[in-house]
């Protein structure tokens, strides 16, 4: 295509660059930049020059990985960094003097402390069971979100999400007045982990994993001022199963069994608690399709919550089929794989079902397939999910 922007007065600009070293080499880098992932642009070990930061005055957000190698100390004199993502973070860590306002945490399990100031959103993912938090009142201020079962990133083929993880899921410590939780999770957990957080007034609880079950909820009862609840995935949940809650205004149910959602309905109308059902399912329905990931996609479409289950199953039978040793795996992977993304290519073409959520989905259940064919990490396996992918 011949390049118009002569003819009509225009010209294309190339955003200015700047040329810094982290202590890594000299790198070329845009320097209206207002998201900077540095995982890759330190050394794998000695000192970092964190003075290079001053060459992105626009940045606010910061990619980190590992220990923290003086990030903590260099943030405390620069509050325009407000967002902080930090990966596999180890040891102890103070934020306390810094202005990070979100911080997210992935793959926690070497974190044993963490010193933090004021903050709006804090999250927590993977397994942290030795983990103190240090947080103003306690975390009465902050929107927390803990999802346990996200699988650890640093695990090589780590690809899915944990299944049947070890029981014994503990918030970690000094977060007992959280009053806004996120709660994500596999299979199931128990109602027990939230007993201890009497100030609880919002709670969205996901279960990405059938059956979805609330272990112990009478154990929410603790959590007598809660006014929110919204949950997601609970497929296993009883008519009876939650237990009075005086504060109780909302209660939403997105993925649930349609006798259950009928009697919650009963059982709340006229007492001021506001039920919203979404994804409803009959239990001949749930039967059939307990095990596929995408049966949620029921409520926009049934005919392709179908489709889109029987591609997974189709894939994961061939995922089944195929032992490490096999000297054709990565053929035999790479083809069945490729058929899966073309098979969502069609479901979408049809049903126009996939947006932004779905999307996400469909590369979760993805990289989970791509873990059971034993595909490599270093096969880059995300490269064939983007070359035949049109949604």
């Amino acid at each position: 295509m011949s390049d118009l922007s002569g003819a009509f007065g225009l010209r294309s600009v190339t955003p200015p660059t700047v040329e810094v070293d982290f202590g890594a080499g000299p790198q070329t880098m845009i320097a209206s930049m207002t998201v900077l992932n540095l995982i890759n642009r330190v050394p794998t070990d000695g000192p970092v020059d964190f003075a290079a930061l001053d060459a992105f005055p626009q940045a606010r957000n910061i990619l980190w990985s590992g220990a923290d190698r003086g990030l903590a100390e260099a943030l405390r004199t620069r509050p325009r960094i407000r967002f902080l993502e930090w990966r596999d973070p180890v040891g102890d860590i103070d934020l306390a003097s810094t202005a990070v306002a979100t911080l997210r945490l992935h793959g926690c399990g070497g974190l044993h402390g963490l010193r933090l100031p004021a903050m709006e959103t804090l999250l927590l993912a993977g397994r942290s069971p030795a983990l103190r938090v240090d947080l103003p009142d306690a975390g009465y201020d902050v929107s927390l979100r803990w999802f346990p079962d996200e699988p650890d990133e640093g695990l090589p083929g780590g690809l899915h999400r944990v299944r049947n993880a070890e029981p014994g899921v503990r918030l970690p410590g000094g977060l007992h007045r959280v009053r806004d939780l996120w709660l994500r999770v596999g299979a199931g957990v128990s109602a027990s982990v939230l007993s201890g957080l009497t100030e609880l007034a919002e709670l969205r609880l996901d279960f990405d994993d059938p059956p979805g079950r609330l272990e112990d909820p009478h154990l929410l009862a603790a959590c007598c001022r809660l006014r929110t609840i919204s949950l997601s995935g609970a497929y296993a949940l009883g008519p009876d199963d939650l237990p009075d809650l005086p504060e109780l205004r909302r209660l939403e149910l997105h993925g649930i069994r349609r006798g259950v959602a009928r009697a919650l309905r009963d059982h709340y109308r006229g007492s001021g608690v506001q039920v919203r059902v979404r994804g409803d399912v009959s239990d001949a329905w749930l039967a059939r399709h307990l095990g596929n990931p995408f049966r949620d996609w029921v409520e926009d479409s049934e005919a392709a919550a179908e489709e889109a289950g029987s591609a997974y199953a189709r894939a994961l039978a061939a995922a089944e089929g195929i032992t490490p040793s096999a000297p054709d795996l990565l053929l035999r992977a790479e083809r069945a794989l490729r058929r899966f993304v073309a098979d969502f290519n069609g479901i979408d073409q049809r049903y126009g079902v996939i947006d932004t959520a779905e999307r996400e989905q469909v590369w979760d259940a993805y990289r989970g397939l791509a873990a059971r064919f034993h595909v490599p990490v270093d096969e880059e396996p995300s490269e064939w999910f983007d070359d035949g992918r049109e949604f």
